[in-house]
């Protein structure tokens, strides 16, 4: 009778660690999966070149489209491309914003932080800042979950940057 207790007790823990492990690395593949989500939307968007067209009406291009760059989206974690579709996958809610001419120059004296004045590129650069959220349900609990990822983009756009070497 002892015996069968304890090859109960040692059972139990032993299915609430494997129920656990197999948790863990479904989380860390979701985290994953958003770490590739936003670093794939930063490349794209440093292949963008960014200006205005000339002309009497002068437009946004590329870096400032939003049919190019747009500031929400969704993904999945199984994409479209896989086989993947909104029904069968985790759903990733992403932002995306672009910032220029920003105060972001400091400098830092005895550890003290000061605005020092921008370099003479400051205008050819923009920040940009990709956010993603997604959230999963865990024995009825749900969990929120975000990751954002920021980075500086230049005004010719890495493309024309590897072609003029």
């Amino acid at each position: 009778m002892m015996s069968a207790m304890i090859a109960a007790v040692v059972f139990a823990g032993l299915f609430y660690a494997l129920n656990q492990g197999t948790t863990m690395i479904q989380q860390e593949r979701e985290n994953l999966r958003a770490t590739q989500i936003i670093n794939g939307r930063l490349e794209a968007i440093r292949l963008c070149a960014w200006g205005y067209t000339s002309g009497s009406n002068s437009v946004a291009t590329q870096l400032f489209n939003q049919t190019i760059v747009p500031t929400n989206f969704v993904d999945y974690f199984y994409p479209a491309t896989l086989g993947g579709f909104a029904t069968n996958s985790m759903t990733y809610q992403g932002t995306i914003t672009v910032e220029t001419n920003i105060a972001f120059f400091s400098a830092t004296t005895n550890g003290t932080a000061t605005a020092a004045s921008p370099p003479n590129y400051s205008n050819l650069l923009a920040r940009v800042t990709v956010a993603v959220s997604w959230s999963e349900v865990h024995y009825g609990i749900t969990n929120l979950f975000s990751r954002t990822n920021r980075t500086f983009v230049s005004f010719y756009g890495l493309q024309n940057y590897l072609t003029s070497q």
